[in-house]
């Protein structure tokens, strides 16, 4: 995960990404909330499948199509990046599978302007307020 930029939230059933260094913030629901969750521990896209696998009932193929997917919009929109590392993920325990759902992630620009104008940060209220324009 690109985590110099980019900042995530859950709240409730939705997942809100933030790619600060190109002001594009994704609301990812379903399956995709706990694919994206999934990422700090996984070292490799099998990491990932297996991982997903494990809680989920969902035939391997659909499954890594889908998470193929994911990976790739994420890629894309620098969310996430490639790396060299490597290692052997032990499948999660998991007594009953979830449902599979059809992971939706969504990107949105609509707020691009105000996100690269001043990054989320912590705000001294007492000051200008924020954000600050300096045109």
């Amino acid at each position: 995960m690109n985590k110099e930029f980019v900042v995530y939230e859950q709240m409730d059933v939705e997942l809100t990404v933030i790619n600060l260094q190109e002001g594009h913030y994704f609301i990812g629901k379903d399956s995709a909330i706990d694919i994206f969750l999934m990422l700090e521990d996984a070292k490799t896209v099998e990491d990932l499948i297996i991982q997903v696998q494990a809680i989920y009932s969902v035939q391997e193929t659909v499954l890594r199509d889908e998470v193929m997917s994911l990976i790739d919009m994420w890629l894309t929109n620098d969310l996430i990046a490639e790396s060299d590392e490597s290692s052997t993920a032990e499948p999660l325990n998991s007594s009953e599978l979830k449902t599979w759902t059809k992971p939706v992630f969504i990107a949105f620009d609509d707020m691009r302007d105000l996100l690269l104008l001043d990054p989320i940060h912590e705000a001294d209220l007492d000051q200008q307020g924020w954000p600050v324009s300096n045109k």
